[in-house]
């Protein structure tokens, strides 16, 4: 792990690796391909590996893969396998998943001699970006039809923010304050925040070749666990809106992206 530069990498582990960790027992390694045990290794060794080296360096992570697939809201399709690099979209076999963000820097706005977060002005551009984002799947060239069919068929993408501690300096408010904390949670009201997943779900599921996309992909059947949140009832009366993607929304971290000027959402000076 000493050798690796910019990596960002997450170890799946399973429930019956960690309860060998608990107990210091063996566990088998398995080829992937033929399921066939080639060796076994003690866990709780490997662990601490895992462990000293997160400490050392930041990687690897850790996704608990059987406490995902748990809540997995198309397992018709199959079982989660992975995820993107930074661990906040599990995916299936073949999936990809596209992600973008918000610079919430760009948000601040002069009301008098007084800033203020535009968060009207964030309501309205969520669902274009969404959009954008949706697009993407369509206009992207993939490398093998598997994974075209796989994204096309869950449709997921990522909208996240960044420049948390740039907006917070245009405002004058301390980054470690009760204040930038009331910021943060109570920006939106409910109602507002159903009128964003609404307004999301019709931008990116309301046109022709959508339509067209879905009648050649299908639409991925949802757990059933999850059908009564598909209403979108963030507020009373928000309306139905048939879903054709797997996940509304994934959130991404981009908490390690810094291009240019545009910030991160941790502090400035955490470089």
């Amino acid at each position: 792990m000493r050798t690796l530069v910019n990596f960002n990498i997450s170890v799946a582990v399973t429930e019956e690796f960690m309860r060998a960790v608990e107990n210091d027992e063996e566990y088998d390694l398995v080829n992937p391909r033929s399921g066939e045990v080639t060796a076994r290794r003690r866990a709780r060794h490997i662990f601490d590996l895992i462990v000293a080296n997160a400490w050392r360096n930041g990687d690897p992570g850790i996704v608990f893969i059987d406490r995902i697939n748990r809540d997995n809201p198309t397992p018709n399709l199959g079982q989660l396998e992975a995820t993107n690099p930074c661990g906040e979209q599990p995916l299936l076999p073949y999936e990809s998943c596209n992600l973008g963000s918000l610079n919430l820097g760009r948000f601040v706005t002069a009301e008098g001699d007084k800033p203020r977060f535009d968060w009207e002005r964030l309501a309205r551009v969520i669902p274009d970006c969404a959009r954008f984002l949706d697009d993407v799947i369509d206009m992207n060239r993939y490398p093998i039809d598997e994974i075209d069919k796989a994204t096309k068929l869950t449709r997921k993408i990522g909208l996240g923010v960044m420049g948390w501690h740039d907006a917070l300096m245009r405002l004058g408010i301390p980054y470690d304050s009760e204040e930038a904390l009331t910021l943060a949670d109570g920006g939106l009201d409910p109602t507002t925040n159903a009128r964003i997943v609404e307004g999301t779900a019709r931008a990116t599921g309301n046109d022709v070749q959508l339509v067209a996309n879905a009648q050649r992909y299908g639409y991925a059947f949802v757990n059933e666990r999850y059908l009564p949140h598909i209403t979108l009832g963030f507020a009373p009366g928000a309306s139905f809106v048939p879903q054709r993607r797997a996940h509304m929304m994934t959130v991404e971290r981009v908490v390690l992206a810094r291009l240019g000027r545009l910030g991160r959402v941790e502090e400035v000076y955490a470089a």
